[in-house]
């Protein structure tokens, strides 16, 4: 069965508007499942390194410091395109995104190829009835996907509601990735089936998804109540007197920037804004912050030298538990 987790946080230091409220929304697109920045401010670096980095992150752990800064001068040199010596903002965000997608393509990978193991398992069965044969990188059938996942009689089972209720889920987002309409998905239609937010075409869906579980009262749309109490989840007497502060000023914001059309409610469509915000660029951002701390001598350009002087912003160590092994990439 299939679980999302990402999380949408907006931080008030890269946004000129309020940052969105801090609510766990399966799928948002972000760069790195850190949050950027505490509740009181505070700056993690993780979620720098994850997007400077994406999958070659955690191995970094392994390194001395002294190997971090070495392994980090060799990836200035592939992040400089055109070899002037200098990091444009747009060689940043081109490396974020490179890294970003080698991520994506990677958790990809492994899904489909144990997606296909499982695949494998199911047809060998002697209860299986039909076509037997497997593809490795054949199109997956919905009705063996559902199979592996619930089994062959849901519809009996002790927790029927709930699995049935996540089957539909699945179901719909399946026919959302199917570019083809054949039944099957393809390994990168099933890429985007299992991450739907690297995916423009299969945003709607996921912002369905997100509003059908904050939508308590079923009738297809988020009020202000429903919103307010997905973000804070306690009563106003367990509430602190900040977050109190907090709850009005969401409240201000949801109906001055989330409720878009006035009606009082969040559609499906200002689910997706807030999810995926047409106004707010991550790449760009990421780049922008990266630059305004490391930039030195502010010419809105780096050096591999103000680079390595900020080497912790980028990338890290044994020492600083941060980070995953630099491998350079012939492919960017």
């Amino acid at each position: 069965m299939l679980k999302l987790s990402s999380v949408l946080c907006i931080c008030l230091c890269l946004v000129s508007v309020r940052a969105a409220p801090e609510k766990n929304l399966a799928g948002s697109r972000k760069l790195s499942d850190k949050e950027h920045f505490d509740k009181d401010g505070k700056h993690n670096k993780e979620y720098d390194h994850e997007a400077f980095l994406g999958k070659e992150k955690k191995s970094f752990d392994q390194l001395t410091p002294e190997e971090s800064i070495e392994r980090l001068g060799k990836l200035v040199d592939q992040i400089d395109k055109d070899g002037d010596g200098k990091v444009s903002a747009q060689e940043l965000k081109d490396w974020i995104q490179f890294s970003k997608t080698q991520q994506h393509l990677d958790a990809a990978g492994k899904r489909w190829e144990d997606t296909k193991t499982r695949e494998e398992k199911l047809v060998s069965r002697s209860d299986f009835k039909g076509d037997k044969s497997i593809d490795p990188m054949g199109p997956l059938p919905w009705e063996r996907y559902k199979r592996m996942s619930y089994g062959p009689d849901p519809e009996n089972h002790e927790d029927s509601k709930r699995l049935l209720k996540q089957m539909k889920m699945d179901e719909r987002r399946w026919k959302a990735a199917d570019l083809d309409h054949d039944g099957k998905l393809s390994k990168a239609e099933f890429a985007a089936f299992n991450q739907p937010w690297e995916y423009d075409y299969m945003h709607v869906v996921t912002a369905q998804e997100n509003l059908e579980d904050m939508d308590k009262d079923m009738d297809g749309k988020i009020s202000l109540q429903e919103y307010l109490e997905g973000i804070y989840q306690k009563s106003a007497g367990e509430m602190t007197e900040e977050e109190l502060k907090g709850k009005e000023a969401d409240k201000e914001y949801f109906q001055s920037e989330r409720d878009r059309n006035k009606d009082g409610f969040l559609d499906t469509d200002e689910m997706k804004e807030w999810l995926f915000p047409t106004s707010f660029d991550y790449l760009a951002a990421e780049a922008s912050h990266l630059i305004y701390h490391a930039d030195s001598n502010e010419d809105k350009v780096l050096t591999k030298a103000e680079i390595l002087a900020k080497h912790d912003l980028f990338v890290g160590s044994r020492v600083t538990n941060y980070g995953k092994d630099l491998t350079l990439h012939d492919e960017f």
